[in-house]
């Protein structure tokens, strides 16, 4: 008879918890799973979504066997047959196009270390056609890196030693539990709980200030708080002198602004930020913040500006204090590539957000196009639209501070005038004449204030034109780069993805994507991306996988994965497939070892924190390297050694070297085709496309009750959602929690039902290659 027996897992979900758990098995059968009690982090409970590993375990409509498309139908074939067709198909393209006509697409879909093997194999077999930026957290993760080094948090733990705990964009009662379980706690304590987001949201709730910033404009409103900080000289000026460079430089940029346009752009009254102000400096405050808010066009500059917060206060090092977006300790120390794979092929590389666009031009006839440039001149010319809007904002602050001179001037003549009339009534105007002298004075001042402020935009003009002249060099030298960038994309192959259910832009990425000859999936359901391809590969369950996870986000806690039951085939692990893929292409330096093996190199590296580290001890023990408190030591890992808030890396790449804000206030149109900004956010029981799959409605939409009556519908009404890229069907729910001329859905959709991305738009970010989704606008279309 066989006994339950109880095994250690984490889940693999790109979540920012990670959690641990138990799970329970009799024979080759999952009895049940549960939160592990004693983890200091999960403390006993996880989400439906960890929950739902089990269900999708057992689903009825789980594949297991490998199948090919023949004639549009599928065909079930074996694994050695499915390994042969890979390795012809891989070995001919490469031949006659190079390595680089395979493309690879990976995204989060699994967290896990093993499950990136298809990475290690595509260096092995000598680079391919990768992408860079993403859907993600690029713009933000790039943003922290130029701040301080690289992205550290705090342990969600220190936040109760915060006085004062902002959440700026983020939800974290549906993204992240425990954290959430955190925010409760320290409100019992008397902690204020402030959350910033267009969305009035279930965190929200549970404020004690709750802030509805105008989408993309999250910004504006941090400079501002930074403005009002600045003149009320409430910054700290030993730490800035101590650990901050570039300071002076931001403080000219800050007085260059109106503190009324930057209202005005965010939509929080004036009366409101001096109340965040004087919330957050009051020390020490934590930031938690969101990745929807760098999901625009200046979206890296927005997380730039939030840091910046943390950094003029003296608030970065310190318990309770902080700027936390994500968590990128491991990375630095794991060797996640125990046997150099990638000194063994250089990848061609294109953005996210441009994947249709560099498909489409790689398979066009190019014998002719001498002045192709790849994906790279597309963010070049991005780069040249970023910056025109900037030069465009520059020159409306000359106009404006031109006509506030021209105002001066004119003061300073009325005055003069009142002058000479004191000087007529000598006898008998002494006061008015001191009065008048005072006048003289304060307008000389004003004239000078305004005087410096024109050398400011003069100077920021001057660096605007240095940028454009970087950008006009750039595309030079891109319009002349070899014609050998413009191989042919042949092969797809995508692993722990379902690229067409999360890019932009669905429509013209299906046409487009259709036209590769031959596409390969990888997965444990027929997905909306399988659908489209050629060949088939069923993988494991993360309870079917030996393997360790850890997360870039909050949980600080690395997890060694036990088996817990075995799969169908043992070739559905993609570990022991991309090894027989490789023994059969014959890549001899491929690393031929079992799992154990791998991953005790892949953990050597810590062995420094704890010399007696092994897979068996980290299996038994919970195991971090995390210091609660980010940056305690104030060393950066900036160039400069300092947090860097004007930073010579980004200004090489013709970016402003310190935060600016661009407009992003979207215009009320007032006519019968209102639009409305595009919000996807994340639902508490559902991640992505994973937990759509079974659902029988229709896509569901949310909008508050004025706009509703504005366009002339009501709750329940099916509508059509049109954007200048596609439209599709979806149920409206009336939401007043959602802000005016915005439209609420959450992400994960499939075709079937209506997929929001079908309607999103494929721009980039400032920085970071950020897909940006949130620029996307709508019109709701009643139906008759």
């Amino acid at each position: 008879m066989d006994i339950i027996k109880k095994l250690s897992h984490g889940c693999t979900l790109d979540c920012h918890d990670c959690c641990k758990f138990n799970v329970y098995t009799k024979g080759n059968n999952v009895v049940k799973i549960e939160g592990d009690k004693n983890h200091p982090y999960t403390k006993g409970f996880i989400c439906k979504k960890g929950m739902a590993h089990l269900d999708r375990l057992n689903h009825k409509d789980r594949i297991k066997t490998p199948m090919l498309k023949v004639d549009g139908v599928w065909k079930e074939i074996s694994f050695d047959k499915a390994i042969e067709i890979m390795a012809e198909k891989l070995t001919y393209y490469k031949e006659k196009y190079t390595s680089k006509s395979i493309m690879h697409y990976d995204q989060y879909g699994s967290g896990s270390v093993l499950k990136y093997i298809g990475d290690i194999f595509f260096n092995f077999y000598g680079g391919v056609s990768r992408h860079k930026g993403g859907p993600c957290w690029s713009a933000g993760m790039h943003a922290q890196k130029y701040d301080f080094g690289v992205a550290k948090s705090h342990a969600i733990e220190d936040m109760l030693n915060s006085k004062s705990i902002f959440v700026w964009g983020k939800n974290p009662a549906y993204t992240t539990i425990h954290t959430m379980q955190i925010i409760k706690k320290a409100k019992e304590k008397g902690i204020k709980i402030v959350v910033i987001d267009p969305i009035y949201t279930k965190t929200a709730q549970i404020a004690d200030k709750y802030v509805q910033v105008n989408p993309g404009t999250d910004g504006a409103l941090a400079i501002a708080m930074a403005k009002i900080i600045v003149e009320d000289k409430l910054y700290d000026e030993e730490y800035i002198n101590s650990y901050v460079i570039g300071f002076e430089e931001y403080k000219k940029y800050l007085s260059s602004l109106e503190l009324s346009f930057l209202i005005d752009e965010c939509g929080v009254k004036e009366n409101d930020i001096r109340e965040l102000v004087d919330l957050y400096t009051n020390k020490y405050s934590s930031i938690n913040v969101g990745y929807g808010l760098q999901k625009y066009k200046n979206g890296g500059n927005t997380i730039r500006a939030i840091d910046a917060l943390g950094a003029i206060t003296g608030q970065i090092g310190f318990s309770g204090g902080g700027v936390n977006y994500a968590n990128k300790v491991y990375p630095s120390v794991i060797n996640s590539d125990p046997y150099n794979s990638q000194s063994y092929g250089e990848d061609r590389e294109f953005y996210v957000s441009n994947i249709s666009k560099f498909i489409e031009e790689s398979l066009k006839n190019t014998s002719n196009k001498v002045n192709y440039a790849s994906d790279e001149l597309d963010m070049a010319l991005h780069k040249v639209n970023y910056i025109s809007d900037e030069l465009d904002t520059t020159s409306n602050k000359v106009n404006y501070v031109s006509d506030e001179l021209d105002m001066a001037l004119h003061k300073v003549n009325c005055v003069s005038d009142e002058l000479d009339m004191a000087l007529h009534k000598v006898n008998c105007v002494s006061d008015e004449l001191d009065m008048t002298s005072n006048k003289v004075n304060y307008v000389s001042d004003e004239l000078d204030m305004t005087s410096n402020k024109v050398n400011y935009v003069l100077d920021e003009l001057d660096i605007t034109s240095n940028k454009t002249d970087y950008i006009s060099n750039e595309l030079y030298n891109l319009s002349n780069k070899s014609i050998k960038d413009n191989i042919p994309i042949k092969m797809a192959v995508i692993t722990k993805s379902n690229m067409l259910n999360q890019l932009p832009d669905l429509v013209e990425l299906e046409r487009v994507f259709s036209k590769i000859e031959f596409k390969v999936c990888f997965d444990m359901f027929i997905t909306d991306t399988a659908t489209l391809c050629d060949m088939f590969i069923p993988c494991t369950n993360t309870l079917e996988s030996e393997d360790i996870i850890y997360s870039s986000m909050t949980n600080p806690y690395i997890t060694y994965n036990e088996r817990a039951v075995k799969p169908a085939h043992k070739l559905m692990d993609e570990y022991y497939f991309f090894m027989e893929l490789a023994k059969k292409m014959g890549l001899n330096d491929y690393p031929f070892v079992e799992k154990r093996t791998y991953l005790e190199k892949v953990i050597e590296p810590l062995k420094r924190f704890d010399k007696n580290l092994d897979i068996e001890k980290l299996k038994n023990n919970y195991f971090t390297i995390h210091n609660p408190v980010a940056w305690e030591d104030k060393k950066f890992e900036t160039p400069s050694g300092k947090y860097e808030l004007y930073s010579e890396s980004i200004k090489n790449l013709g970016i402003s070297p310190t935060p600016v804000y661009i407009s992003n206030k979207y215009k009320e149109i007032e006519d019968k085709n209102i639009s409305f900004r595009l919000l996807t956010n994340h639902h508490a029981d559902t991640l992505f496309s994973q937990h759509f799959m079974d659902k029988k409605s229709i896509a569901q939409a949310y909008i508050n009750q004025r706009m509703a009556k504005k366009v002339g519908i009501e709750e329940k009404d099916i509508v059509i959602l049109r954007s200048k890229k596609a439209k599709i069907n979806v149920q409206i729910n009336i939401d007043d929690g959602v802000g005016n001329y915005i439209v609420k859905m959450y992400v994960g959709w499939w075709k079937k039902h209506g997929n929001p991305n079908s309607l999103t738009d494929t721009g980039i970010s400032d920085f970071g290659g950020q897909v940006t989704y949130n620029e996307s606008m709508v019109e709701i279309i009643r139906q008759n």
